[in-house]
């Protein structure tokens, strides 16, 4: 694991994951914590951390939310924030509806509901990805 300011690199083969053929693009998890074992952070924008995975290189970043102690405008806030760093697919609890219009007219796939492990989260989206 490589800590840079808030950013933390973690190589997923060291872990036993291998990513899917199937799966192109960053997937983005909140998370409470800065790893895959931390449980989702529920709301999105004030997700303490962002996980963002790169199925093809299989390293994920952990980077602090720089929106979460907005006043006002942190969902759209973190919902540009990720369209710059060139996420997909977002997994998290749940989207208010300002950040849901910024995803969709940036054509990111939003999956809600979610909860538990990041991991587990991960492990169900690539297992419906495949079918």
């Amino acid at each position: 694991m490589i800590k840079k300011g808030g950013i933390v690199t973690e190589n997923l083969n060291n872990q036993g994951r291998e990513p899917s053929h199937l799966l192109t693009g960053k997937i983005c998890i909140t998370a409470r914590g800065n790893n895959l074992q931390a449980e989702i952070d529920p709301h999105f924008g004030r997700a303490a951390f962002f996980l963002i995975i790169n199925p093809e290189s299989t390293t994920f970043e952990a980077i602090e939310n720089p929106s979460v102690h907005q006043a006002h405008g942190a969902g759209i806030q973190s919902a540009q924030f990720l369209l710059d760093k060139g996420v997909s697919i977002l997994i998290t609890g749940q989207v208010g509806p300002n950040a849901q219009r910024v995803f969709e007219s940036g054509g990111i796939k939003v999956i809600t509901g979610e909860s538990g492990p990041a991991e587990q989260a991960l492990a169900r989206f690539k297992a419906q990805a495949k079918k």
